[in-house]
């Protein structure tokens, strides 16, 4: 019988930006290393969040790499070794699968741009490992799977929603983790402004958005229009990390004008509310909540999904973009193309809240179902594996 390790010889270490330090405060288990500020290796972040988003080639690498299909689509075979049609790789793929996408997609994808990203990346990775040493980690691996290659890994999902795949012994499903309990409450402000709405649309992208104000007044002028056309009634913004970017002026294509700033700084809003921070579990239970607006994390998805509600994705990097595919196959909602017209946005944000079928409401209904019977057992279930 093996002896049992105390979880906090296990959990030691956190490391982290400048600006996420904090949330480590409250974890006296947890000694948190900071790795710098948030811009110090903003540019390898920046080639991650970059190619998870893109949905095309650029021109150049596309004609370069048609040249080179005929010559290297023979050695194809030995650049690959995971199953046919299967894509797990979230850091160097947009598909969910290989299935449709071209040789010269996947030689781009499996070959050159892992070369770009640990070029882009090498500077952090050795400062981690520096750090990660001097705190008296012995042999520190990358890449991570490595590491954890023997032991048991607990991922916060279950069976159907996930694209299908061979699975180990060591992979154990343990989500949806929706908390049973919570402290989310509304103000008294965002009450009344609930009560007086009937199709609200919230907004709320984590603590981590990387985006643009170029990319968001695509967004927001979708929302606008959608709003003037009657489609909803009401927007609830939560635009915690778009201090600076968030566009001062927007105009719609009726030649309505939006000063944003002045409805940013606003007391009590009338039918636009931007707020810092939003219970949003709160808002996403009420009944006038009729759309959510994710950048389609996890967490986020999970709490939309258990509340019933349509969904429009707006993701930036890690598992986003792969979630919002896999939700868009699963007719759960659309996504807002962030290199796209307003047009194109006011088009998919319109379609999902008329939802004139109820194609997406009632397959966001069979997910819903799925989410609060899953979540009931999964945090025993994970538990339960890691004593």
């Amino acid at each position: 019988m093996s002896a049992q390790v105390p979880m906090s010889t296990v959990l030691k270490h956190r490391f982290t930006q400048d600006s996420q330090a904090k949330f480590g405060k409250n974890i006296p288990s947890i000694e948190t290393v900071s790795l710098g500020n948030d811009t110090k290796h903003g540019t390898a972040f920046k080639t991650l969040t970059t190619n998870n988003r893109k949905r095309t080639l650029p021109v150049l690498t596309v004609k370069l790499l048609k040249i080179m299909e005929s010559t290297l689509e023979e050695v194809w075979p030995l650049l690959l070794t995971e199953a046919a049609y299967i894509d797990s790789d979230d850091l160097y793929t947009r598909a969910l699968s290989n299935l449709d996408t071209s040789f010269f997609e996947r030689f781009h994808d499996k070959v050159l741009l892992p070369v770009k990203v640990h070029l882009s990346t090498y500077t952090l990775v050795k400062e981690q490992r520096r750090r990660q040493l001097a705190l008296g980690i012995k042999d520190p691996v990358f890449p991570h799977q490595k590491r954890w290659k023997d032991s048991i890994k607990l991922f916060n999902t279950a069976f159907g929603f996930e694209s299908a795949r061979p699975l180990g012994p060591l992979v154990e499903l343990v989500g949806p983790i929706i908390p049973k309990s919570t402290c989310s409450r509304l103000t008294q402000d965002l009450d009344n402004f609930l009560f007086c709405h009937q199709r609200v649309a919230y907004i709320a992208f984590g603590q981590h958005a990387t985006t643009n104000e170029a990319e968001l007044t695509v967004l927001l002028a979708g929302l606008l229009e959608t709003y003037e056309m009657g489609d909803i009634d009401g927007m609830i913004w939560s635009t915690r990390g778009l201090d600076g970017i968030i566009p001062s002026v927007i105009v719609t294509r009726s030649n309505a004008t939006y000063d944003i700033h002045q409805l940013l700084n606003q007391e009590k809003p009338s039918d636009i509310a931007f707020i810092q921070w939003a219970p949003q579990t709160a808002i996403l239970q009420h009944p006038s909540t009729i759309l959510f607006v994710t950048h389609a994390g996890a967490g986020s998805l999970y709490e939309g999904l258990q509340a019933g509600k349509r969904l429009v994705f707006y993701p930036f990097f890690g598992d986003q973009p792969r979630n919002t595919q896999l939700a868009e196959k699963f007719g759960l909602g659309l996504a807002v193309d962030y290199k796209g017209t307003r047009n194109d946005a006011t088009q998919v944000i319109q379609r999902v809240a008329r939802d004139e079928d109820g194609f997406f409401q009632s397959s966001v209904n069979r997910f819903q179902a799925l989410v609060q019977i899953k979540s009931q057992s999964g945090t025993i279930h994970g538990a339960n594996l890691v004593e």
